[in-house]
């Protein structure tokens, strides 16, 4: 059993992930799923896909999102000895959608407001203080709110359409405002990522297993949609606002794992993080899946994917 710190970036997308130098050199000096797709098109869907495994894992009541009764934790399977921690500078994540269920440490961002994310460094200094005093084997989880794309921000020049850049649609926007949220975007995540990512290694052991990955990624102007949205677990809403779950930049992420001692090598066949314990399950001392590939096509088509 090893120590395991997962590592997620919100809203990166996996184009962006690869032009951000310090991220693709982690990937390359790992195991690195090079055709890797989200486990959900919005973060608790997505989250809840990577810890908890499978398709339809939500329910969305009242405005709350809370886990089904069936969802089952990869920390819950884990063995006894672990100790756990959840650490997440979004408040989406936060205790009343259960997310973190089974971690015997969580820390999330109070609500003082409908949204109201925090700076991944206060994110980082509560999980390096879990780090430094919890028995090891450890088993963290870590997500960063940074660094989410700014299009909840207004546009810095004038755009043919008013309002916030965060819509699902933009009809009015022309395609030069998208290419301008989408290089403001990438600016940002080359500023944000690099001391978050050095930060977050720097606090765990040289002998430590490092997931690094997102939870989804992010349209600028692909097939007329900006931001994320909704995929097939929030069924109310799939008619009306389910419009970028199947986009490719939506649904591709980076993600890699490195396992020290392992050689480095980059895998090309599809992967998706609907359950990432299947992907760790040799370093964690949880019963491996059985037939890899179908497994992953059976995650796929589970997710909607196919459909």
């Amino acid at each position: 059993m090893r120590d395991v710190l997962v590592i997620a970036f919100d809203s990166l997308r996996r184009d962006h992930g690869l032009m951000v130098h310090e991220l693709r050199s982690f990937m390359q000096a790992s195991r690195w799923y090079a055709n890797a797709l989200s486990a959900g098109t919005a973060t608790p869907q997505s989250v809840a896909g990577m810890l908890f495994g499978g398709s339809h894992l939500l329910v969305y009541e009242d405005g709350v999102f809370s886990l089904a009764p069936q969802a089952r934790s990869l920390v819950e399977l884990l063995p006894s000895e672990y100790s756990s921690g959840f650490f997440t500078g979004n408040d989406m994540l936060s205790k009343f959608s259960m997310l973190h269920r089974g971690f015997e440490s969580v820390w999330t961002p109070q609500l003082t407001g409908p949204f109201c994310p925090v700076a991944g460094i206060q994110t980082l200094h509560h999980a390096r203080a879990w780090w430094t005093t919890a028995k090891s084997p450890r088993f963290c989880y870590l997500h960063f709110f940074e660094p989410h794309a700014p299009y909840t921000t207004p546009i810095d020049r004038p755009a043919s359409s008013p309002g916030l850049a965060g819509g699902y649609m933009q009809k009015q926007m022309t395609q030069d405002d998208y290419a301008y949220m989408a290089a403001r975007a990438l600016v940002h995540a080359r500023v944000v990522v690099p001391p978050l990512l050095q930060a977050a290694i720097q606090m765990v052991e040289d002998d430590t297993v490092i997931v690094v990955t997102s939870d989804h990624g992010q349209a600028f102007g692909e097939k007329g949609v900006c931001a994320h949205g909704p995929n097939l677990t929030r069924k109310n809403m799939v008619d009306s606002y389910d419009l970028s779950w199947q986009l490719p930049v939506v649904r591709c992420v980076p993600f890699a794992i490195r396992i020290p001692g392992e050689t480095s090598n980059q895998v090309t066949g599809p992967a998706c993080l609907s359950w990432l314990g299947k992907y760790l399950a040799p370093y964690i001392g949880i019963p491996p899946a059985n037939d890899e590939e179908r497994t992953v096509i059976e995650q796929l088509t589970a997710l909607g994917y196919f459909a």
